[in-house]
């Protein structure tokens, strides 16, 4: 009875942890249906578009994964104000759990829970309005971790056993299906279709179980470990190239996910990505990390013991990093996909800690105060000062009530309009639909001078109602000068000043 209260009281610690986290986000349960954050914005629009009849990639531009915007049709369809929201939390929650779980494996059940707020409080810096690519990939690669450590911890778990029938025969008992692999398969095409360079859990322990198994002639494992990986990889796949297909929107993906993604990522310069690499590794969490398994490497070494399994791990931090600076842009976000990785070095601090000094109660106590000084204390404070304040008095969004007004009493919903610059949030509070394929076209231009071509190409076609300008008039001067001449060819007159304007086809002021 005492142990189920005790794990009651953990999974409400762990609730509370989610939920404090997702109140970062504009959208939560308290918005009454407020603006989400710029990339956000564009997620939920598509999954609006989608429950609509629009296909992404092909009416729909933006280079993310086919299952982020799947996920923000159906927060769509769950409830227009908050259902992104609640599918937030679930997978916030699924994924502290499991770094509970993960952590359970190696420390006693407070340490795992200090472990999660330890793993989880850079988080505040990352998260950014939260509704984005790497939120989602969490409980995915957490998972997966959970799987590929119980892999290496439990190898008996993975192996066929050899049954002794008679005195000369053996029987091999081979079950060409394992469950947890089939499930680490899903989990990594789940986050192939969120985005493609969150997959360093699986390049470089698939490499470590390809090695391991070869190395101790398991190759029967290794061919049960591939199918069950294979099969659930296809279980995601397949239907997702069933959508792209039967849709025709399958050259559109390989345009708007694959080729502009690698062209969005091979335009960034060397130092760049060298800074961002720098940017995120410099925080005290992820650095501390890094020091615990070089030394734990180190010492293994030195002392002739294996470390084949750390190595690898420290290798793992290592290629996650390189992954999530390969851009070159410093999106705080992008250091999420960190987060997966800080928790087995704290596993092995604390279980260090506990053989070492298992009777020195004093040094157990000094670290852990230091942790929660430095890093737990800190960011539980801020989360807590923030929910209460986003509950209380929501900070204002980039545009006002008046401009959201306007474009709702002066177009009809089967009316088509265009945000000029970067802000769908237009579309999707409005509930109307872009007269272009590029519902946003900033940053985007940058890199693909032609969808400047297609968007005003889309816009003399169509001939949205309204146009709304909101774009960084110095830094796209090109781009502005073919809108004011758009503007005026055309007949459109400011119709709302300020920093956003709006301009309406044959409008007055």
């Amino acid at each position: 009875m005492k142990k189920k209260l005790s794990n009651i009281l953990i999974v409400i610690i762990l609730a509370i942890i989610a939920f404090l986290i997702c109140m970062k986000s504009p959208t939560d349960i308290f918005s009454k249906g407020e603006g989400s954050y710029t990339d956000s914005s564009v997620f939920k629009y598509i999954g609006l578009s989608m429950t609509k009849g629009y296909v992404p990639y092909l009416e729909l531009f933006d280079h993310k994964g086919l299952l982020l915007y799947f996920i923000n049709y159906i927060g769509v369809i769950i409830s227009p104000t908050i259902g992104v929201w609640i599918i937030e939390f679930i997978f916030m929650f699924i994924s502290v759990l499991f770094t509970y779980k993960l952590a359970r494996k190696f420390t006693s059940k407070p340490i795992s829970l200090l472990i999660t707020g330890i793993a989880f409080s850079q988080i505040y810096n990352y998260f950014q309005g939260g509704n984005l690519s790497e939120e989602y990939a969490l409980p995915f690669q957490i998972i997966s971790l959970y799987i590929l450590f119980d892999f290496f911890l439990n190898p008996e778990k993975y192996s066929s056993k050899i049954q002794k029938e008679t005195s000369n025969l053996f029987r091999i008992n081979f079950k060409l299906f394992n469950i947890p692999v089939f499930i680490c398969g899903i989990c990594f095409a789940c986050v192939i279709f969120l985005r493609a360079n969150m997959i360093s859990v699986w390049i470089v322990f698939g490499i470590m179980v390809l090695i391991y198994c070869i190395a101790n002639k398991k190759y029967l494992e290794l061919l049960k470990f591939a199918l069950s990986f294979l099969l659930g990889a296809l279980v995601v796949t397949i239907p997702i190239l069933i959508y792209l297909l039967k849709n025709g929107a399958w050259e559109s993906f390989i345009n708007d996910y694959i080729l502009f993604n690698i062209k969005y990522s091979s335009n960034a310069k060397k130092m760049d990505k060298i800074d961002t690499l720098v940017t995120f590794f410099n925080t005290a969490v992820t650095r501390f990390a890094f020091i615990i398994m070089a030394v734990k490497v180190y010492m293994q070494i030195k002392n002739k013991e294996k470390c084949y399994f750390n190595l690898g791990y420290l290798a793992y931090m290592f290629v996650t990093l390189l992954l999530i600076s390969m851009s070159g842009y410093n999106f705080g976000h992008y250091g999420m996909t960190m987060i997966p990785a800080l928790i087995y070095p704290y596993c092995i601090m604390y279980q260090f800690l506990e053989k070492e000094y298992i009777k020195n109660i004093g040094i157990n106590l000094m670290v852990t105060a230091y942790l929660l000084y430095s890093i737990i204390i800190p960011v539980g404070l801020q989360f807590s000062v923030d929910c209460l304040r986003d509950i209380s008095n929501r900070p204002t969004t980039a545009y006002s009530d008046e401009l959201i007004d306007y474009v709702i009493e002066n177009t009809k919903e089967d009316e088509l309009i265009s945000v000029f610059g970067n802000n769908n949030n237009f579309y999707y509070i409005t509930n109307r639909q872009s007269a272009s394929k590029y519902s946003y076209q900033t940053p985007i231009a940058e890199d693909n001078k032609e969808i400047v071509n297609e968007y005003f190409n889309d816009l003399r076609e169509n001939k949205p109602k309204l146009i709304i300008w909101d774009i960084d008039v110095s830094y796209y001067s090109e781009m502005v000068e073919t809108m004011t001449e758009f503007l005026d060819e055309n007949n459109y007159k400011l119709v709302k000043d300020g920093n956003i304007k709006i301009y309406e086809i044959n409008g007055e002021i």
